[in-house]
């Protein structure tokens, strides 16, 4: 989904994510897949279906993770095995809406303030209202 400023340039709603969050292009692919399938993944399905190393889905789930886009919960499997825990991957399109606005609002808040000092626009008063709106 493409967004057109007043000036005519667009940006992709992935383009916002990947500056709101500092997240990569391999980080919004594995998002984008767990947005889309909605369901909970293991890091072995989704490095299968993307085509890329275990490795790399690991990182870019960490990183997600990370930034509250993403849930995990334990995988209970039938039989004990040794080694590390296995996980699933999901992603609550619901709750990363309002957490991505929220964010997106708070980002707001901290331009208008950094625009105003910039701008000089003289009481300084205004930015600690503005504070409290971004928090």
């Amino acid at each position: 989904m493409v967004m057109r400023a007043l000036s005519g340039r667009e940006v992709d709603v992935h383009e916002v994510l990947k500056f709101l969050y500092g997240l990569s292009e391999s980080d919004i692919r594995v998002l984008h897949y767990l947005m889309e399938t909605g369901k909970a993944t293991t890091i072995e399905e989704l490095s299968k279906n993307l085509n890329v190393s275990k490795a790399s889905v690991s990182k870019s789930l960490k990183n997600l993770y990370e930034m509250g886009l993403v849930k995990k919960e334990k995988l209970v499997e039938k039989e004990s095995r040794k080694g590390r825990p296995s996980y699933l991957y999901k992603v609550d399109v619901g709750e990363l809406y309002e957490k991505a606005v929220g964010d997106l609002e708070e980002l707001l808040g901290a331009i208008r303030i950094q625009l105003k000092v910039h701008f000089k626009l003289g009481d300084t008063t205004g930015i600690k209202e503005e504070k409290a709106k971004a928090a």
